[in-house]
């Protein structure tokens, strides 16, 4: 009886040690999680300087320019790709809430601003990684909306 259920603590053992392998191969292996290109159509505006000034691997701080004739906006929001393969995945993330505001800049404006994506991201391994925006154009007084990009390594 004793024999029993000293090989059944093993097997017990063994499973949850076999969880746990996979939990942190997992967790830790971040080309695992990302697989699908990201399909946005990223663009590069003469006009709209989009760089990352500042960088971690929890957040950053970016400036962005409009060195055009109509103004650009774009809210606080941002989206992460990382380059494997030589394609742009998206990087898996919780949804989390950010403000709705919206930033407008005037020609010849300039803003910086900083990010975190710990808690949407985590904090993100080394390698090639871009912040994407989205933003609207006005250069002929209509509004055109683009993906634009900046990169950034780890």
């Amino acid at each position: 009886m004793r024999g029993n259920a000293i090989r059944g603590w093993g097997l017990l053992a063994a499973a949850l040690f076999l969880v746990f392998f996979v939990f942190l191969f997992f967790r830790f292996n971040d080309s695992l999680l990302v697989s699908e290109p990201s399909g946005l159509d990223v663009v590069s505006l003469p006009y709209v300087q989009f760089d990352v000034i500042d960088v971690s691997y929890t957040g950053a701080t970016y400036s962005v320019s409009n060195n055009g004739k109509g103004s650009i906006s774009f809210g606080l929001d941002f989206g992460i790709e990382v380059l494997r393969n030589k394609k742009w995945i998206e990087v898996p993330h919780s949804d989390v809430f950010t403000s709705s505001i919206q930033i407008e800049l005037l020609p010849e404006q300039s803003e910086s601003f900083t990010c975190s994506w710990e808690d949407s991201y985590g904090s993100l391994s080394s390698g090639q990684y871009r912040l994407v925006k989205y933003i609207d154009a006005y250069e002929d007084g209509s509004p055109h909306s683009y993906w634009v990009a900046c990169e950034f390594i780890l």
